[in-house]
């Protein structure tokens, strides 16, 4: 995957190691498991302690991950956010900044398509 977004007069452009998109595995939960995080992943600890995220995984909220349109920008943004904080150590805030401009720019994209971009089926962790 190719991704690239102008921010303050900076271009970054950069592509997904394939090791890192294939060790995400996202993990589907309630709202009310979720609370009003649509998304969170293993790489914040406080949280990831709290609602028992393990490495490599990506609780995502099931209203969102039913929606197709918003699953493939939930998709581009987890991604990217993860890709920014392992490659080039950034914080949260900004690795998050940084990923809106790419989710904004995949939808650009997906709402182009005819079909939004496929991904995987979600994992189910049953308590």
């Amino acid at each position: 995957m190719l991704f690239q977004a102008k921010i303050r007069r900076q271009v970054f452009i950069f592509s997904l190691p394939k090791i890192i998109v294939e060790r995400q595995k996202f993990v589907v939960k309630s709202r009310e498991e979720m609370g009003d995080y649509i998304a969170l992943n293993w790489l914040e600890p406080r949280l990831a302690k709290k609602f028992g995220i393990k490495k490599n995984q990506i609780f995502v909220r099931e209203d969102w991950w039913i929606d197709a349109v918003k699953r493939s920008r939930l998709h581009t943004h987890e991604l990217v956010e993860i890709n920014l904080r392992l490659r080039n150590k950034m914080g949260y805030e900004q690795a998050h900044k940084i990923a809106n401009i790419f989710e904004r720019n995949a939808l650009k994209v997906i709402k182009k398509a005819s079909t939004p971009i496929p991904l995987p089926p979600p994992s189910r962790r049953k308590h």
